[in-house]
């Protein structure tokens, strides 16, 4: 609530706090017969009342309001810095990959944290903060994940290609720290732990699909969600099995957040409700420029431009 809407109730209730005090005192001089006139008081009563009002009013626009009714209002905030890939987590932190290929951590208020760079792997093509206390930093050319701490220290390292998985491009942390894994040889989404053993694998997906080439893969609220741009979202249970394709197609990401999918349609931004199966366009407090990328998080609007990044409150 607005501070200017907090005083005006407390002025409200001081009023009729007052008037039913000065009614009954009012009665109670009448019964003892005293001399001041019932109308001459209630004139009183107004004159104060109109003095309160003035008081509330010189309040609510001062600079100067008491810490209860104050709030923090921050339009918002730019990170000056060109960046190839831009995601986020559920603690509105940033995770900024510039183009020589140096992972960046900021607080949701623009405040630089943490820094990994590593020049051994060469680049980096996916970042996973589902969870941000245990980080996914995937290298393609050298089919390499990195685990990092919420510092950007790492963790541990594995190759898929000792495991003899190769041509991998498209992964995700599962809620158990696992990872899932589309894997394009044998046309199969795979649940490994980090020793490469195969936990779950669903059926042979070119059966289902032919032109299937994944690009974004995502596990949340017991369902994975792997994004085929030509036809849409499959959907399977944790069980790798699968259950549904969502014909929301030519995507490149999407994000889910309460039973709501949130995805970008080039310069628009949509949510569609797995429930109600209802699809919105969202009113943004700002416009989506060309070649512009959004993403959303609880408190916050976050707006990837060309040489910065823009993070918007939600008021």
């Amino acid at each position: 609530m607005k501070h200017s809407a907090i005083i005006g109730k407390v002025r409200n209730n001081f009023l009729i706090t007052f008037f039913v005090i000065t009614s009954s005192l009012t009665l109670l001089l009448k019964e003892k017969g005293t001399a001041l006139h019932f109308t001459e008081l209630n004139q009183s009563i107004i004159q104060f009342s109109e003095s309160v009002k003035l008081n509330f009013t010189s309040l609510r626009k001062s600079s100067i309001v008491p810490f209860s009714f104050r709030r923090r209002v921050r339009d918002e905030v730019t990170i000056p810095k060109s960046s190839k890939y831009v995601t986020t987590d559920k603690l509105n932190q940033i995770y900024l990959v510039t183009p020589n290929d140096e992972l960046i951590k900021y607080s949701a208020e623009g405040q630089e944290l943490f820094h990994f760079h590593d020049r051994t792997l060469g680049e980096i093509t996916y970042i996973d903060a589902t969870n941000p206390f245990q980080i996914l930093v995937f290298f393609e050319d050298f089919q390499t994940i990195v685990w990092l701490d919420r510092t950007l220290n790492p963790i541990s390292t594995i190759n898929l290609s000792h495991f003899e998985f190769f041509q991998i491009n498209t992964l995700a942390v599962s809620s158990d720290n696992h990872l899932w894994i589309y894997d394009n040889t044998t046309f199969q989404l795979k649940k490994i732990n980090n020793q490469g053993q195969v936990l779950i694998e669903s059926n042979e997906l070119n059966a289902l699909i032919d032109d299937l080439n994944p690009n974004f893969l995502i596990e949340k609220n017991n369902r994975i969600y792997l994004n085929n741009p030509e036809t849409g979202i499959l959907v399977f249970d944790n069980f790798g099995q699968f259950l549904q394709i969502i014909a929301i197609t030519n995507l490149s990401n999407f994000q889910i957040i309460n039973n709501q999918l949130f995805y970008q349609k080039e310069r628009t931004f949509h949510t569609f409700h797995f429930q109600t199966l209802d699809k919105k366009r969202l009113n943004l407090p700002f416009e989506i420029g060309k070649n512009e990328i959004v993403f959303t998080q609880k408190n916050y609007w976050f707006l990837v431009r060309e040489n910065e990044v823009v993070i918007f409150d939600k008021l």
